[in-house]
């Protein structure tokens, strides 16, 4: 046997000069005050909450929390008028920032967030965050739909919207995916003039099978400042073929030194599988594997926790080999990861293989962004099957799909 082997959606509107701590709200650690905890219970002990000297009205923030104790099972944010939308059970709830005040001042406002174990026990922490005024453009969206539209083709949803300019003549409207792993939007940038009534349209790219659910920003930029627009909603999950194996990334684009997840993803198994024993995934200039991240099914997890389409596997998992050697195979300039997973079948009486017709993810592992320009990913053909029975019959799958992303400087 070979050894080696790898929207209905909520809008949320309101103005900005700019995404506050760049969209992200990172570092803007606020007071907390503990308000009810059971005992045993996960607690918060810190808040990213926005501060008026860096974040003001209409700004898009990031709110996020530590907890200690038990891993929390679920999250309840209750964030006041000084946050739009004001609930969220997101761990990291993405909101626009308002303030109130009728004067150029800062507005103070109070949240709490409330946390769950998978036991029903919950706490409860109170904190103080700080909007500062901003002064706004004259413009403004026209229609947009309530939901994200499905346009036809599989993986894909779209939004169309208009711009109407008062007092300003150009703007430029940047969309940009706040939240939605695997999620893309195209185009990223669109030039607006003072004649400018029309209707445009984006359209929302997932490459992942299953439906994401998707936080998008849109930002009008004038000299003047900055209309925000957050819409959230599903983007339907991308169809594969029955019996394919597929690389898919979980950014489309990313630049130099950022990390992104691949995940080998099998769609409808072409036969009953004892041994996915060999998958050979190349990968051209300008990314590479981090070795150590490598992890069997879905991303998350223990590395040996079996999840995904290894879930499906009865018996022990023998060994997962990782491999990372320079490629003579299709271009000198090339590299591959090879993978294999095995069954420990031995003293078993009755192996069971994965059926037939299984979906899911196989393993996952990180690759780093080195070099600008577009990577490729995908596999060697001859060298990637599974084994359908103990005696090494080897099966093919029946379309093999791989992947590009963008590295940008």
């Amino acid at each position: 046997m070979r050894g080696s082997v790898t929207a209905l959606f909520t809008l949320a509107l309101i103005l900005s000069i700019a995404a506050c701590g760049g969209g992200g709200g990172d570092g803007n650690s606020a007071p907390t005050t503990p308000a009810m905890s059971d005992e045993g219970a996960p607690r918060v002990v810190s808040v990213s909450a926005p501060r008026a000297r860096e974040c003001g009205s209409g700004e898009v923030f990031i709110y996020s929390a530590e907890a200690a104790g038990p891993e929390v099972d679920h999250w309840f944010w209750e964030l006041g008028p000084g946050s739009s939308p004001q609930i969220s059970v997101s761990p990291r709830p993405i909101v626009i920032l308002h303030n109130h005040q009728p004067s150029e001042a800062d507005a103070d406002y109070s949240g709490r967030v409330t946390v769950w174990d998978n036991e029903g026990r919950a706490s409860t922490t109170e904190f103080n965050y700080s909007v500062a005024y901003r002064s706004i453009p004259q413009t403004s969206f026209g229609e947009l739909p309530e939901t994200f539209t499905n346009n036809g083709s599989n993986g894909q949803a779209e939004i169309e919207f208009t711009v109407n300019l008062v007092d300003e003549r150009e703007a430029v409207v940047e969309l940009s995916v706040l939240e939605g792993d695997g999620v893309s939007v195209y185009p990223k940038r669109i030039a607006i003039d003072y004649f400018s009534g029309y209707r445009h349209r984006a359209v929302l790219t997932n490459s992942k099978p299953e439906s994401r659910e998707t936080v998008l920003r849109l930002a009008i930029i004038t000299q003047h400042g900055c209309v925000n627009r957050l819409v959230r909603g599903p983007v339907p999950g991308k169809e594969y073929p029955a019996g394919s194996i597929a690389v898919i990334p979980s950014e489309c684009e990313v630049s130099v030194g950022d990390t992104f997840e691949v995940v080998v993803y099998i769609t409808r198994l072409p036969v009953d599988a004892l041994h996915f024993a060999a998958v050979e995934v190349y990968y051209t200039e300008g990314v590479a594997p981090v070795m150590e991240s490598w992890n069997l099914g879905e991303p998350g997890g223990g590395q040996w926790e079996k999840d995904g389409i290894t879930a499906l596997i009865p018996q022990r998992i023998l060994a997962m080999n990782l491999e990372d050697t320079e490629s003579v195979f299709i271009h000198q300039d090339m590299s591959l990861v090879a993978v294999g997973i095995c069954s420990l079948t031995n003293g078993v009486e009755d192996p069971q293989p994965v059926p037939a017709g299984s979906s899911g993810a196989l393993f996952n592992l990180k690759f780093q962004a080195t070099e600008a320009g577009t990577a490729k990913l995908w596999f060697r053909e001859d060298c990637t099957f599974v084994y359908s029975d103990d005696t090494s019959t080897a099966a093919p799958y029946t379309e093999y799909i791989g992947a590009e992303v963008t590295v940008n400087p």
